[in-house]
């Protein structure tokens, strides 16, 4: 059966939008909430009314009933072992999560501590879930059958976001003559940078078999490990970066990033760069073609305008009302972290004159690129230079994005590189995932011997790369599987926390002093 670009991007749009209106409705005012709901309807209306069968750059994708049946299986199985709904160990930072989702589901929206703070952070997929949970526990009184109901429909929730993200990989890599759809599938799910390869290099292990800390100050994350530690900025980051990868224009770029924008910040930015750099090359070929006027009434389509009135002035003010983004956040050792800068560790060392460690920086920063993304960036050039296939110069763009992401850093650790990466890297999965499945050797195939060594020798480097990242997923999974079988955990017992009113310090979560931000005064529910 045909599974088509234009059915599978409309159900995204339809999961990304669905919670936004909860926010809407249940943290702006009456007015406001159904101002910016009417406005963002119209947008989706206008992004339906314009959508058309050749929008995609690939259009469809050819699945048995069967193969979907095994990707449906395969995306619960994965939320179900990265701990959704807490039904087996979970990664430690979900002690955090689970308390933002108890509240949310047991609290007044929007949520108000007992410090005098208001819950101010990237909460977007739980809202579906929460107000299961919240339905749940007001019929039944029981705050224990509200969290029950809202994991549940969690696991289902986060499973219905992975299916969605899996079949738009299986379109965007999918050939008639070679549809290798599970291998796909499988690869997006264990694809990863070298981790095991700098883990042995440097000898740096972080933690309990969590391999990506071997760089100490910046980390690209794998899939999985999105999965397992930060699925609310990620489920959601990867359908609006399938569909934009796929966009043959730039009449839905703004709809779709902003969609994104309420799943979290650092992603956000991540996928405006990639949106700017593909819409600065269709430009380019439109000018080419005497057809800038065109590509500019194209960007003013209503969809783009609407969600740019709609979920952008929302969402400013509420992430500017957080305490790190308006520089009223509180630091146990008296210093602040705030602001997009330079990475600290290269300004310490320059600051100090420690310039023997400035070139140590230097020769681990670019071995970091190297094993997370350079290798599988030279196989993809090296692969499209034998079949004298031409690279997407936004392609190229993004590589040099990445280049650039690792050295900043935003607030207190490594969030700025660690999220901003996660839409590259998911343009460096798909590109490697469509030239890999493309060489797997098919019987009855002719090559001349030269063209077969050739195609055997990338394979084989391929497949050793593969399973060299493989490593670090399978470790994903192995710490939350031995630590439920042997430790019959089900959620990070040490740190488990019953609400965010028991954290004295919670900065990347709150905004203090809520009712002085502009969120508040101007469209926050009173």
């Amino acid at each position: 059966m045909k599974i088509s670009y234009n059915r599978i991007r409309s159900a995204a749009v339809i999961y990304v939008a669905v919670p936004i209106f909860i926010f809407f409705f249940g943290w702006l005012s009456a007015l406001w909430g159904a101002v910016f709901s009417a406005l963002l309807a119209a947008a989706c209306f206008f992004f339906w009314k314009s959508s058309r069968k050749r929008d995609g750059e690939k259009t469809y994708a050819v699945v048995s009933k069967k193969t979907l049946i095994i990707i449906g299986a395969v995306s619960l199985a994965w939320c179900f072992l990265a701990g959704h709904g807490g039904f087996i160990h979970q990664s430690n930072d979900n002690a955090i999560r689970n308390a933002v989702f108890r509240d949310l589901i047991k609290m007044p929206w929007p949520v108000v501590y007992s410090d005098g703070s208001m819950l101010s952070y990237y909460i977007a997929h739980w809202m579906p879930p929460a107000l299961v949970g919240k339905i749940f526990y007001t019929v039944s009184g029981s705050v224990s059958a509200g969290y029950a109901a809202g994991n549940v429909f969690l696991l289902i929730w986060s499973s219905i976001g992975v299916f969605l993200s899996l079949l738009l990989v299986v379109i965007l890599t999918f050939s008639k003559k070679r549809p290798h759809i599970l291998p796909a599938v499988f690869m997006f799910i264990f694809f990863s940078g070298l981790d095991s390869v700098g883990t042995v290099i440097t000898g740096n292990m972080h933690g309990d078999c969590h391999l990506e800390w071997w760089a100490i100050y910046i980390q690209f994350s794998s899939f999985t490990t999105c999965l397992f530690w930060v699925y609310n900025q990620t489920i959601a980051i990867w359908l609006v970066t399938l569909c934009i990868l796929n966009e043959r224009s730039i009449k839905n770029f703004a709809f779709l990033g902003l969609l994104a924008l309420p799943f979290g910040p650092l992603p956000f930015i991540g996928i405006v760069i990639m949106c700017v750099i593909k819409a600065a090359v269709i430009i380019v070929r439109a000018i080419r073609k005497g057809r800038f006027a065109a590509a500019v009434k194209t960007i003013c389509s209503f969809q783009n305008i609407l969600a740019c009135v709609s979920v952008l002035p929302v969402y400013y003010l509420y992430y500017f009302s957080n305490a790190i983004a308006s520089d009223n956040a509180y630091y146990a050792d008296g210093k602040k972290y705030v602001g997009l800068r330079i990475n600290d560790a290269w300004t310490s060392a320059i600051a100090d004159g420690r310039y023997a460690d400035v070139v140590v920086l230097l020769l681990l920063f670019v071995l970091f690129l190297i094993l997370e993304a350079g290798i599988y960036a030279a196989l993809i050039l090296i692969s499209n230079k034998i079949k004298s296939k031409k690279t997407a110069p936004e392609f190229i763009g993004t590589l040099i994005m990445l280049m650039f992401v690792i050295m900043f850093q935003l607030g207190e650790d490594s969030d700025w590189a660690m999220r901003v990466s996660i839409p590259p890297i998911v343009y460096l999965a798909v590109e490697f995932i469509k030239v890999f499945t493309d060489d797997i050797p098919s019987k009855g195939e002719i090559h001349s011997l030269d063209e077969l060594v050739r195609k055997k020798t990338w394979f084989f480097v391929s497949s050793f790369m593969i399973f060299l990242g493989v490593m670090t997923p399978a470790s994903e999974f192995y710490r939350e599987i031995r630590n439920t079988v042997t430790n019959a955990q089900t959620v990070y017992d040490l740190e488990e926390t019953e609400s965010m009113d028991e954290v004295e310090i919670k900065n990347n979560f709150i905004a203090r002093n809520y009712t002085e931000s502009d969120f508040y005064k101007y469209i926050c529910k009173k």
